[in-house]
């Protein structure tokens, strides 16, 4: 999570701040060390080389920022929120680079104003910005009709378009989509993909339908969401799904 953490920051600095020049892209590093299963992985990426003390300045990192109260419960619970995990996760990550995306801000401001800024662009990151919940009639082919539910959530658009494949599973609600989408945005960062993570869900079975009402369910799905907005080349696409049928 910290990698994704200090990939995402860096795009979103990049844009916020004009005068930046390059794109960090330690992303694929970070990806081939963890398949290579290197555990020096965080400190080789984070903790800058010429640190006079690695283990105290590791340390301090990990201290610094504060895990929300309301998230503190996570280590504890028997069946937290999943997008309550995935925040937890994402302050764990921030506790491991904060100081390092400090430290690399070139502009001439204070160490103070440094801090703020860095605050300011964590916090934006967190949240998911756009959750859409859907209901729509279908016709099955025994004539009889049917209302749908399904979901869609945009967890960040810095980088456009967003994208995330359609779940199809009864289990399928808000909180799963939140955070399946807040994961995809810090995987496409790690690997330095050009898109802003989403996710979307339809509440079926898709045993219980037929190829031609799959079909129908899954039109019909995509067409209310373009009518909102969320599925246009520039704003949002899905990507193909292991179970869609």
């Amino acid at each position: 999570m910290s990698g994704g953490v200090l990939c995402w920051f860096r795009h979103y600095l990049c844009i916020i701040d004009l005068r930046t020049e390059r794109m960090f892209r330690v992303g694929t590093a970070v990806v081939r060390a963890v398949v290579q299963g290197e555990g020096r992985l965080l400190k080789s990426v984070v903790v800058p080389a010429a640190s006079s003390s690695p283990a105290q300045r590791w340390h301090s990192d990990y201290e610094r920022h504060q895990i929300p109260e309301r998230l503190q419960y996570i280590p504890d619970a028997e069946d937290p929120s999943f997008f309550e995990m995935v925040e937890y996760f994402f302050h764990r990550g921030c506790q491991v680079v904060e100081d390092q995306l400090v430290e690399e801000m070139k502009e001439r401001i204070t160490l103070e104003e440094k801090r703020n800024k860095t605050k300011g662009i964590l916090k934006i990151m967190e949240p998911c910005h756009h959750v859409l919940e859907v209901a729509f009639p279908v016709k099955r082919d025994d004539g009889t009709y049917e209302m749908i539910h399904g979901y869609r959530a945009q967890h960040s658009l810095h980088r456009t378009p967003t994208k995330g494949g359609i779940r199809y599973s009864m289990d399928v609600c808000a909180d799963e989509v939140k955070a399946l989408s807040a994961l995809m945005t810090f995987k496409c960062s790690c690997v330095d993909v050009p898109f802003g993570g989403a996710k979307a869900g339809l509440q079926i079975d898709p045993r219980n339908y037929s190829i031609n009402e799959l079909e129908k369910i899954t039109r019909r799905f995509t067409l209310e969401l373009a009518k909102k907005g969320l599925y246009w080349p520039w704003r949002g696409c899905a990507s193909s799904r292991y179970g869609h049928g």
